[in-house]
C-alpha cells in the first residue's frame, strides 16, 4: 500500500507561522510530465471550513496539481495558540475527503493521492491556502476509469439485484480479471485505473476500484487500511443486510479457486482460512496526517461497526458434490470424519472448521446443520458402495427414508 505524503510548509505571515510536520512514506512528487491542470482558483473567498472543504474537494476531484483555496479570515479560530489555525485548515482537508456517497469523492480521493503540502498567506480579509498536490492517475486517465467503470457495471448487469448480488458479482470480477502487480514502478496500480484499464494493480488499486464500483451501484463501502502480514496493507468493508462485513479481493485474487475465504468475513473470522496470514486493522506504518483522522481517533470504528462473524454466503455460490467434503471425487470414511469434527467443534466453540463449500456438501440430508445424522448417512452409504451397491448418496438416503 502506498501511503500519500503531506507536507506542511513552514511559511511566516502577517500573524501566525505555521510549523513543519512528519509526513508518511512514499510521496510521489509532481512531475513534469504530469498532464493535471494546473490552475489558481477561481472562487469566492468561502466563509466557512465548510464551504472551504467543499472548494478543495471539487479541486481534488478535478486533479488540479497547483491551486489557491480561498477563506474569510473570520472563519478560523485566531485565538492563542496560534497554531488553532492549523488545525482549522488540517479540518478542511478532512471534510473534503468525508465519505459523502458520491464514487468519485472520499476514499476514492483519499487512496488516490501521491501526496501533498500547502502554505498560506494572509491578503486583507483573506487567508489564501495555496496547494500544490501529486495523484496516482490525471484527469485524462480518470475519464479512462470512468469509461472502464461503465463498461464493467454493464457488463455484471447487476443494477436491480440485492446488495449481496451486487457484492458478489464485483468481487467476481476483481478476483478474476485483476492480475497483481510484481512491480510498483507504475505509480497507476495503486489507483483504480491499474485495476480497471491496465487489470493490474497492489492491494490499493483493488480496494479503490472495488469501493467505486460498489458505490456507483449503491452499496455502502468503504477503504480500510491496517497490515497483512505485517505488511502495510487495504481491504474493503461493505454493508449488506444491514450489517458491515470485510471483503479482500487482493488475497482472495491470489488464492487460484473460488472458495470465497475472504468475502463478507466478521472481525472475529476474518483469517478463519487464512492460514498464518493475518490482517490487523489500523495497525499500518503512517504518520499523521488530516488524510486519516477518521482512521486515528476511532470514529472509523465506531460508525462502522464490524459484524463478528462471517455471511453465510447461499450454497449456489459454490461448487460441491454433497458427501465429498474433501473433494476427491468418491465418499469414504475420511469424508464421515471431517463430518464428525467438524460437529464436534461446533459443539464446543460455535464454528465448524469447514470452508462453506465444504460445509454445504457436509451437510447431506440438507437440514442447515452439519451434525452426527450427517456422518452416518454417509458411512451407511460408503458401505453401501463397498459391497457392490452404486448411485449418488441422495438417491441412497431417499430410498431409505
Amino acid at each position: 500500500m502506498k501511503l500519500p505524503k503531506l507536507i506542511l510548509s513552514a511559511f511566516l505571515t502577517l500573524t501566525v507561522a505555521f510549523p513543519a510536520a512528519s509526513a508518511p512514506a512514499a510521496y510521489a512528487a509532481v512531475t513534469e510530465n504530469d498532464t493535471s491542470a494546473i490552475i489558481s482558483s477561481s472562487y469566492e473567498a468561502s466563509s466557512s471550513i465548510e464551504a472551504a472543504a467543499k472548494d478543495l474537494r471539487q479541486h481534488l476531484r478535478n486533479r488540479d496539481t497547483s491551486f489557491t483555496v480561498s477563506v474569510d479570515k473570520d472563519a478560523f479560530d485566531w485565538g492563542f495558540p496560534p497554531e488553532s489555525v492549523m488545525t482549522d485548515i488540517e479540518k478542511i482537508a478532512e471534510l473534503a475527503l468525508a465519505d459523502t456517497g458520491v464514487p468519485t469523492e472520499g476514499d476514492y480521493i483519499r487512496w488516490n493521492f501521491g501526496g501533498y503540502q500547502f502554505k498560506a498567506k494572509e491578503s486583507g480579509n483573506v487567508l489564501n491556502i495555496e496547494y500544490t498536490a501529486s495523484y496516482h492517475t490525471t484527469a485524462a486517465q480518470e475519464k479512462a476509469v470512468d469509461s472502464a467503470v461503465n463498461e464493467i457495471i454493464s457488463s455484471l448487469d447487476i443494477g436491480k439485484g440485492s446488495d449481496l448480488e451486487k457484492v458478489h458479482a464485483v468481487y467476481d470480477w476483481l478476483t478474476s480479471k485483476v492480475k497483481y502487480a510484481d512491480s510498483i514502478e507504475d505509480d497507476r496500480v495503486f489507483s483504480a485505473y491499474g485495476a480497471a484499464v491496465q487489470k493490474k494493480a497492489v492491494c490499493q488499486g483493488y480496494s479503490v476500484l472495488a469501493y467505486r464500483l460498489l458505490t456507483e451501484l449503491g452499496v455502502k463501502c468503504r477503504v480500510v487500511p491496517g497490515t497483512g502480514n505485517s505488511d502495510n496493507h487495504t481491504w474493503n468493508l461493505v454493508n449488506v443486510d444491514g450489517k458491515n462485513y470485510y471483503f479482500d479481493a487482493t488475497w482472495e485474487a491470489q488464492t487460484g479457486a473460488k472458495e470465497y475465504i475472504f468475502l463478507l468475513r466478521g472481525k472475529d473470522d476474518f483469517d478463519e482460512f487464512a492460514g498464518k496470514n493475518k490482517h490487523i486493522f489500523n495497525e499500518w506504518e503512517h504518520d499523521y496526517s488530516p488524510l486519516y483522522v477518521e482512521y486515528d481517533n476511532g470514529s472509523f470504528e465506531a460508525n462502522y461497526p464490524v459484524s463478528s462473524s462471517a455471511y453465510k454466503l447461499p450454497a449456489s455460490y459454490f461448487s460441491y458434490s454433497l458427501g465429498d467434503i474433501d473433494s476427491n471425487g468418491h465418499i469414504d470414511s475420511t469424508d464421515a470424519t471431517y463430518v464428525l469434527t467438524a460437529y464436534s467443534k461446533l459443539s464446543t466453540v460455535g464454528r465448524s472448521g469447514l470452508r462453506l463449500s465444504r460445509y454445504y456438501a457436509a451437510d447431506v440430508d440438507i437440514s442447515g446443520i452439519v451434525d452426527s445424522k450427517d456422518a452416518s448417512w454417509i458411512l451407511g452409504f460408503y458401505a453401501f458402495l463397498s459391497t457392490g451397491g452404486n448411485g449418488t448418496i441422495t438417491e441412497f438416503m431417499k430410498n431409505r427414508r
